[in-house]
Formats: C-alpha cells, sequence, structure tokens
C-alpha cells in the first residue's frame, strides 16, 4: 500500500515565520529620524523622576552612541530659571550630577511650599482671633487717634525739642549729626573720628556692658564703615534661591543679611545688638539659619545670620 501524499510546507504552517510575523507586527519598525524628533520636543514636567523616566524611554529608541550625555543636554535644555543656572555652573556637569541636583532642587522647593502655607495658614489664624469688630473698635481706635494728636499740639506749643544722649559726645542735643560737637573731631585716645575720649569705646567698652541697663543684650560689632570702599573684598552667595553679595568683614563677630532675602517664617527672635563702627546701636529684627549655597565650590554650609 503506497504513503499517503504530504501536503507542500507554506508559510501559514511553518512555527518561525508565524513567530516573524507576530513580531513585526507587535513591534512596527522605528524611525530613529522621528524617535529623535519626539525626544528633543518632550516638554520638562513635573515631578522630575516622571520626566526623566520618559526621557530614557525616548532615547533607547534614537539609537544614541552617546544616550546618558544627550539625556543631560536635554535636562538642561528643558528646565528655567535658577535650576538651570546651577546646572550650567558646573563644569563638569554629568547625568548623575544633573538627576541628583534636579531631585534636591525639586525637594527644596516642595519644603519651601510647606512653610509658606503653613506660614501664612498661621497668620490667617492669627488674624481671624485678632479681628475686632462692632462699634467698641472704632471708639478704641478713635481715642488713641485724638490722643497723639494731644499729645503732639502739646509739644508744638510748649517748644519742647527732641533730645537723647549722644554716644559719641555724651551730650544732649538733637538726633542730627551737625549738631554733635564731636563730629568731625578725633578722640585723643584712640585717635579715631568723631568721638570724644570719654566716649571711646576702646575705653568704655566693657564698663557699658556692666552699667548699661540693656544688659540682656549680647553686643557684637560690625567694623565696615565705607560702603564706596572699591577695595572691599566680596563674594556672591545664593541664600533662598537669591544671588546675595556678602562684604567680607573681618573685624565683624557675627553674619548679617538684608531682610529681603529671608522669609518671615524663618526668622526667630534675638537678644543681639549690633554695635555699630561710630558706636551707635541698632538692634536687628532677628536672627535665622539658612543654608548657603557657594557656586565655586559647590558647597552647602548651615550659616547663622542676624
Amino acid at each position: 500500500m503506497a504513503d499517503p501524499v504530504q501536503p507542500a510546507a507554506t508559510e501559514n504552517n511553518d512555527p518561525q515565520k508565524v513567530l516573524q510575523a507576530i513580531e513585526n507586527y507587535c513591534n512596527p519598525r522605528k524611525n530613529e529620524v522621528l524617535e529623535t524628533h519626539r525626544f528633543w520636543n518632550t516638554v520638562y514636567h513635573e515631578p522630575f523622576d516622571k520626566f526623566l523616566t520618559e526621557l530614557k524611554t525616548r532615547a533607547g529608541a534614537c539609537n544614541f552612541s552617546e544616550k546618558d550625555r544627550m539625556i543631560r543636554d536635554k535636562i538642561v535644555f528643558s528646565v528655567s530659571g535658577k535650576l538651570q543656572e546651577l546646572l550650567l555652573r558646573d563644569d563638569d556637569l554629568d547625568l548623575n550630577k544633573a538627576v541628583k541636583l534636579c531631585r534636591a532642587y525639586e525637594q527644596s522647593n516642595q519644603q519651601a511650599k510647606e512653610f509658606r502655607d503653613q506660614s501664612t495658614a498661621s497668620a490667617n489664624k492669627v488674624n481671624a482671633v485678632g479681628h475686632q469688630k462692632g462699634p467698641n473698635r472704632k471708639k478704641s481706635q478713635h481715642h488713641s487717634t485724638q490722643k497723639y494728636k494731644k499729645t503732639v499740639s502739646q509739644s508744638k506749643e510748649s517748644g519742647e525739642t527732641l533730645k537723647f544722649n549722644c554716644k559719641l559726645c555724651g551730650f544732649k542735643h538733637k538726633k542730627q549729626r551737625e549738631k554733635c560737637p564731636a563730629w568731625g573731631k578725633k578722640c585723643d585716645h584712640c585717635h579715631g573720628n568723631n568721638h570724644f575720649k570719654s566716649q571711646c569705646k576702646k575705653i568704655n567698652a566693657v564698663s557699658e556692658l556692666k552699667d548699661s541697663d540693656e544688659s540682656d543684650y549680647d553686643d557684637n560689632w560690625l567694623m565696615a564703615v565705607n560702603k564706596n570702599n572699591s577695595n572691599r573684598i566680596k563674594a556672591t552667595l545664593i541664600v533662598n534661591d537669591n544671588d546675595v553679595s556678602f562684604q567680607v568683614d573681618s573685624g565683624a563677630d557675627i553674619n548679617t543679611i538684608c531682610q529681603r532675602y529671608v522669609r518671615k517664617d524663618q526668622v526667630t527672635p534675638t537678644k543681639v545688638r549690633l554695635n555699630m563702627w561710630n558706636n551707635t546701636n541698632l538692634k536687628p529684627l532677628g536672627e535665622c539659619r539658612l543654608p548657603v549655597y557657594n557656586p565655586r565650590n559647590r558647597e552647602v554650609s548651615n550659616i547663622t545670620f542676624v
């Protein structure tokens, strides 16, 4: 008996051909030019890790020879503002450094926003409690205004002149330097300008601390005197996302910063009192401890400011 005739093998009956057809259907041919166009037109969005994952996925389809470098450049091109400045300042920036810096920047912004929200909520609560309604509030304001006007009027009618104890000459006079007899004179002890020997800080610094009625203050000296001096040493550091130019004052006991670079929620009360170069005193608004970024060595330090 003869063997039955076998049907000829076709592509439909070949397992390898079938699997290849399925793979081609599920993974169509990719156009590198189109994928590269999509990669460079990816818009930056938060969270940063989601944006980074999307870049890595698209870069895998572009067949880049230096994939990490392309992703690093795309990150720098996509971000903006202070974060972009921080990335461009690093001459040895690679993908790992860029990712760490972006994550840290995003986290610090989230924390700062949380602080601001809490501060705003607390302020609104205080205002709600302290808001006085009704006729009593208007009556109190009217009484205070009338009392102030009466005091000013009496002072003018009597010819009374406001005077204060001058720490440069030791006498009482108006708060005008031209009225001070020590202004323009030299001290016989330290040969410094604009004060008498009796008021010399080098003689009386210790005794003033002992005899002062404000002995609760912690006195500190600021020695910088001329803001127009072209030879002064300055350093630009980053505080609260602001470029702050600090003057290096080797004679100062403390670090000072202008209030416009500090948020209200960062300030705490202080007992520090600043003694200026001309022996006058200044009570600051408060003190704070802030992270300070040095763009030259890329280091962050926690500094206490007044």
